[in-house]
């Protein structure tokens, strides 16, 4: 099974993000790691997204590297939009979210992209778990995908915020991988790595 290996640059100030995402036995799990300078110093942070083989959001876990005083955000689903806690707690105001968004990366809209599956001309309403950093604040946002173009090897989509006021085009390639967030990311390397012969899934 593959691995994919990402990294951006951001646009909008200085930073990078490197994600890896591998294929496990029930899904896919995400690992990433950014810095980017905030409005008066930099902010280092690492994320978790487990999704099961649908592109359904399990957990999430999102911390700062430099912020020891601030308590990591965790967040696990099951997978039809209802949410508990690192303490097993239910979330009912997540109640409807399939996906979740962070705003520090491209990633996660990988993770909608995929799930949604969307062909040219289609367009999806969904609710999500949007997760903003530094302040590992969240709250339920509503956003729609748009699929404007497909290539062989590309396709564009229309990204809206319904609550934030963001729109954006995102260019993904054939993994739904960001290549240009426009205004905020820009792809700078990516690789494909395959399991050594006769290694199995874990």
């Amino acid at each position: 099974m593959q691995t994919h290996h990402w990294m951006w640059k951001r646009l909008d100030t200085v930073g990078y993000e490197q994600v890896t995402l591998q294929e496990k036995q029930n899904g896919w799990l995400a690992d990433g790691v950014g810095i980017w300078l905030g409005s008066d110093e930099p902010v280092r942070y690492q994320y978790w997204v487990q999704t099961d083989q649908w592109w359904r959001t399990r957990e999430v876990v999102v911390c700062l590297q430099n912020q020891e005083d601030l308590e990591p955000i965790r967040l696990i689903s099951d997978g039809t939009g209802h949410w508990r806690d690192a303490f097993g707690r239910p979330v009912p105001a997540l109640d409807g979210c399939v996906d979740v968004d962070l705003n520090v990366t491209p990633f996660t809209n990988t993770i909608a992209i995929r799930r949604l599956g969307l062909s040219p001309t289609d367009m999806e309403t969904i609710r999500v778990v949007y997760v903003d950093v530094p302040s590992l604040c969240w709250l339920p946002i509503s956003q729609r995908y748009t699929c404007l173009v497909r290539t062989a090897d590309e396709t564009v989509y229309r990204y809206e915020g319904l609550d934030t006021g963001i729109t954006a085009e995102l260019r993904v390639d054939a993994e739904g991988s960001v290549i240009d967030y426009s205004g905020w990311f820009e792809r700078v390397w990516h690789k494909t790595t395959l399991p050594p012969k006769g290694e199995t899934l874990r």
